[in-house]
């Protein structure tokens, strides 16, 4: 070994310490990569939310039964489905808790952009999109350890500063969208673009 460093040579299975000039240039890369996530969420869900008008989405909140369906689907269906497979297909540990995060989440922008794609009902979909990201604050972390605990059982710690800024993110970018497709309704077909 040279100079007090291991080789980092992929498939070697040695790697570089980490030093505090390469644990800074992660961290920066790690804060970059948050908030971009974060802009471009922004963006897809105002997008989505400008092409709808205040009117249209009361409408589709109104509509309990639709509402009710989907976050059935999203909160019940869906993460149980996850459960289901997980105990079929015995899957190790890591991909198990991974495919059960991703079935207990609630749906978002990518949702809308294929709703706006297929000509669907894009104000239900962007309401739908806010009242499941309101009620994932309680039913993410229920279901992640109901589920997980009962495969597993052990807990997975949350980020609840990433999941705050995720749904202040989405609940933000629907409240701008929201207020510029009303205010504007000359330019809605211009916000999705």
């Amino acid at each position: 070994e040279r100079g007090g460093t291991r080789d980092q040579h992929l498939g070697s299975g040695r790697t570089r310490p980490c030093g505090p000039r390469r644990l800074a240039v992660m961290v920066e890369t790690e804060t970059v990569v948050t908030v971009l996530s974060n802009a471009f969420l922004f963006m897809l869900i105002a997008g989505m939310a400008g092409t709808t008008d205040l009117h249209g989405f009361r409408a589709k909140l109104r509509n309990y039964r639709g509402t009710g369906t989907g976050v059935g689907c999203q909160f019940f269906l869906l993460p149980f489905l996850g459960f289901a497979s997980v105990m079929a297909f015995e899957l190790p540990r890591v991909y198990g808790v991974m495919l059960l995060i991703v079935t207990t989440s609630p749906g978002g922008g990518f949702s809308g952009w294929w709703c706006n794609l297929c000509n669907a009902d894009l104000a239900l979909s962007v309401a739908m999109t806010t009242v499941s990201t309101i009620v994932s604050i309680a039913m993410l972390p229920l279901n992640i350890w109901i589920y997980v605990q009962a495969i597993y059982g052990l807990a997975v710690p949350l980020d609840w500063g990433g999941i705050m800024t995720s749904v202040g993110v989405v609940i933000g970018a629907v409240v701008v969208g929201l207020a510029a497709g009303t205010k504007t309704p000359q330019y809605k077909m211009r916000w999705n673009r």
